[in-house]
């Protein structure tokens, strides 16, 4: 039987390895490399340019959890964001939404990304939203374990 100590030190590990593989899509095709976090400068670059525009909740959500990964003192870089981000996303069961509204600004999209990148295309985009909403039928405790409160 695993121990609760091993079960959060396998998720942690897992999670890695897949913001691991979400760094390389997000990378695929980037014009011009911003910090050391491919996907924390677009989310960045989403809430800089969606202050003025109306919101969805699934986007108002997003931006307050942006928000909140912002205030988190013990974070320092980037790839510390985005990862706890993603985390948070996990967690809640709601990354695709997120991922599905940073991918919807077709503006962002040609801003950050040549024509032949992987988040360009939109049949590879419905793709990999589709396999990304497959992961909210998983329970994760991922940002809980690594951000505690107390």
């Amino acid at each position: 039987m695993i121990s609760n100590d091993e079960h959060v030190s396998k998720e942690k590990q897992l999670s890695t390895s897949f913001y691991d593989i979400l760094e390389k899509i997000w990378n695929h095709g980037l014009q011009i490399k911003q910090g050391s976090s491919a996907i924390w400068s677009h989310i960045s670059l989403y809430l800089r340019t969606s202050k003025n525009m109306e919101s969805s909740k699934a986007s108002y959500n997003m931006k307050s959890d942006i928000r909140n990964i912002l205030n988190l003192t013990i974070i320092k870089t980037d790839s510390g964001y985005a990862k706890a981000w993603i985390r948070l996303a996990l967690e809640k069961k709601c990354l695709s939404q997120y991922f599905h509204t940073l991918l919807s600004e077709e503006f962002l999209l040609k801003t950050l990304y040549k024509r032949s990148s992987f988040l360009r295309s939109e049949d590879e985009r419905e793709q990999f939203l589709y396999h990304v909403l497959s992961l909210s039928t998983v329970d994760y405790n991922c940002f809980t374990n690594s951000y505690p409160t107390a």
